[in-house]
């Protein structure tokens, strides 16, 4: 293995224009921070066409890696992001030829939750393919440590627990005028547990109509599931309360955090959701549910309420916050403080400097 002072990283993923996913989103928000350390020569080798937005490092496009330019045809470590992605298993067969080491960065995909969605397909490409490229790598990094628990179906020599960071906004929600509370993320109505949601509201129906309170949902459809949505809200007689909207990025997302009093999200599974994080920036305090991995830190940190995911819990959680609003205050600073100590990206991409310099001078255990 290499052990020069100045490490290449080559970056792998699936990046595009779709802001409400969660890899779209943050790598390439840490592979702007990892290019401002000095040690640290990164590329992305992109599996589709997208250049990300204010890109600060090379972006490459072919998925071969002997055909890059110098220095990225001979990285010290690559960098896969998610699992099921055909090409990875091409190029991992490169790197093991070439003793090349790489780390894996599920967000989320080896959970018992996700394994479970199209289970009988995962379980023969983990047969056939997946096992052994995560059998190989040299390190898996996990988002949480809710992430790393919820994946010991798949066993490994190496494991790193390392968050996602978050930019903070100037600007911070004042939580006082407005009753709106936000989701903003893929409409994926199972995983994402908008199902949940919207199925609690009509336990408290009256009084949110009596406060004047919304709640905002913004994201992309998913095979249909905003006409699915919009059917279960009607269902539940609240599509005065609800309002279903399309994705939102750059200044529009920035106004809907920013006028919103706190922020939910009820997921059944994920590694460690970007929106949270932002929602947390903004000073917005949580609603979550084990599933985030984030129910027991907003709980002990007083930065929020976490809940088991049971509609009279979620609508107790709901009014409370709209009703409240010393402890919604109390929360929303709570929140932003939490998010600027912990998940500031110079700190975090900091501690993945030090990942990646011990995976490749061979100190890891």
């Amino acid at each position: 293995m290499k052990t020069t002072d100045s490490l290449i990283v080559l970056h792998v993923a699936y990046i595009t224009s779709d802001f409400a996913s969660g890899v779209s989103t943050v790598v390439p928000q840490y592979l702007n921070e990892q290019s401002e350390i000095k040690d640290m020569n990164i590329a992305l080798l992109n599996l589709t066409n997208y250049r990300p937005k204010d890109a600060k490092y090379p972006v490459f496009y072919q998925s071969c890696i002997e055909k890059l330019p110098e220095p990225f045809c001979n990285p010290s470590l690559v960098i896969f992001h998610e699992i099921y992605r055909p090409d990875h298993i091409k190029l991992s067969h490169w790197l093991r030829r070439r003793a090349i080491p790489y780390i894996i960065t599920p967000h989320g995909s080896l959970t018992y939750v996700a394994q479970e969605q199209h289970h009988l397909a995962k379980q023969l490409l983990n047969v056939f393919f997946y096992n052994g490229f995560i059998r190989n790598a040299d390190c898996i990094h996990f988002l949480s440590e809710k992430e790393a628990m919820s994946s010991n179906g798949f066993k490994h020599r190496k494991a790193s627990i390392i968050p996602n960071g978050v930019s903070i906004p100037k600007a911070k929600a004042s939580n006082l005028d407005s009753r709106i509370a936000l989701f903003i993320g893929r409409l994926d109505i199972e995983v994402k547990g908008l199902d949940l949601l919207i199925k609690s509201l009509p336990l408290i129906a009256d009084e949110l109509r009596g406060l004047g309170a919304k709640i905002y949902i913004y994201g992309p459809d998913e095979d249909g599931s905003m006409a699915k949505l919009e059917l279960l809200i009607a269902d539940n007689q609240v599509s005065d309360i609800v309002l279903l909207n399309g994705p939102v990025n750059g200044q529009s997302k920035a106004d809907a955090f920013l006028q919103s009093q706190f922020y939910i999200q009820l997921s059944r599974t994920e590694g460690f959701p970007t929106s949270v994080l932002e929602a947390l920036a903004y000073g917005l305090p949580i609603i979550v549910t084990e599933g985030t991995t984030w129910k027991e830190t907003a709980n002990n940190k007083g930065i929020g309420i976490g809940v088991e995911s049971d509609l009279e819990a979620i609508s107790k959680a709901i009014l409370t916050l709209f009703n409240d609003d010393e402890l919604r205050c109390k929360l929303a600073t709570a929140a932003r403080k939490y998010a600027i100590e912990h998940f500031q990206w110079k700190a975090i991409a900091k501690r993945q400097f030090i990942l990646y310099r011990d995976i490749v001078n061979g100190l890891s255990n």
